[in-house]
């Protein structure tokens, strides 16, 4: 294991050997002229593993544009746990610092010292994804967090009101940034929850209620699976098209259908699939009600016909090692093939 490394501004914490290998390759490679195709390897939405190529040009689009709407400068304090390797660590976090050279602190999240740390660093831009936001605004440091000087900026197709009420009441900037491994983030963003604005770069058009989208040094517009709608200008996600869940893979769904959730009082929940069937974990024992939770699944995910209600008192006690992630489990679901 490789911690506390310090490459002058750059800040490597607690990364793993071949986390850090890969920041290093990704820095020398992007110094060199005559690298000009990066890629990047996802299972996406389908569960379907594949390698995507990016050009210098689309990640400089994504990067610049990233620079451009959280303001981030030289004097930018930047902390970042986005998984390595992700389009999102090279498009919001190591290109990014790249281009400007603003102090970044790189770790892996751990939810017993992500607040200290911050706390510690005294962050002005964190990058953060719903799972993490909703992990940590009911924690015990939540309450002496101030967010007031914070750009916030959140990589998901969803964002629930409680996370986003969570963060506007730290007086943190929120922007709700989206995009994917085939269109790099941040294609689309907003400083609105849920209401999505394109920028110069980007060209979309919607067919069927899908999105699709490009940066304008690609060549082909991609298929997002996504629906939306346009309100007043605005981009508003209205679902998936196909469920990912159809394949019969290892997989955690997107952050969407926790969302949803969220907002009728679910909380911290997550949603995993093995063999077809998706478990919903959540924190805390409440009386669910049935029929809600269901049909609020159902808009989202109308191919799910039936939930089993579990309610389970401990948290690490009785899933932390079966899943490696800080929550507990709640609703069983079966998914139609």
């Amino acid at each position: 294991m490789v911690t506390n490394l310090n490459f002058g501004n750059l800040h490597l914490l607690e990364l793993s050997k071949p986390d850090k290998e890969y920041i290093s390759d990704f820095i020398e490679k992007w110094h060199s002229p005559n690298h000009t195709i990066f890629l990047f390897h996802t299972s996406g939405t389908s569960g379907i593993k594949k390698i995507i190529k990016h050009t210098r040009k689309t990640l400089l689009e994504a990067a610049t544009t990233y620079i451009s709407i959280t303001k981030l400068n030289n004097k930018t304090i930047q902390y970042d746990t986005f998984p390595i390797g992700s389009i999102a660590s090279v498009t919001m976090c190591i290109l990014p610092w790249i281009l400007v050279q603003h102090s970044l602190y790189i770790t892996k999240f751990n939810k017993f010292k992500y607040l200290t740390d911050i706390n510690k660093i005294n962050p002005t831009l964190v990058n953060m994804v719903p799972a993490v936001c909703n992990l940590i605004y009911n924690s015990k440091g939540w309450k002496n967090l101030n967010f007031k000087n914070v750009t916030i900026p959140i990589g998901s197709d969803f964002v629930s009101n409680i996370c986003y009420k969570a963060l506007i009441d730290k007086q943190a900037k929120f922007i709700h940034i989206y995009g994917s491994t085939e269109v790099p983030p941040p294609c689309l963003y907003s400083y609105i929850n849920k209401h999505l604005l394109g920028n110069p770069n980007v060209s979309f058009y919607i067919k069927d209620n899908e999105l699709f989208i490009k940066w304008s040094s690609q060549k082909f517009y991609h298929e997002t699976n996504d629906l939306f709608k346009i309100e007043n200008d605005y981009l508003i996600l209205q679902g998936r098209k196909n469920l990912m869940f159809k394949y019969k893979k290892d997989l955690v769904l997107p952050e969407l259908l926790e969302a949803i959730l969220k907002n009728i009082g679910v909380q911290h929940c997550l949603c995993i699939l093995k063999n077809n069937i998706v478990t919903l974990y959540y924190e805390y024992c409440q009386e669910l009600n049935y029929r809600t939770i269901l049909l609020a699944i159902q808009k989202i995910y109308p191919d799910i016909k039936k939930i089993d209600l579990i309610k389970v008192a401990s948290l690490e006690k009785n899933i932390m090692n079966k899943i490696n992630r800080n929550i507990i489990p709640a609703v069983k679901c079966t998914v139609n093939k």
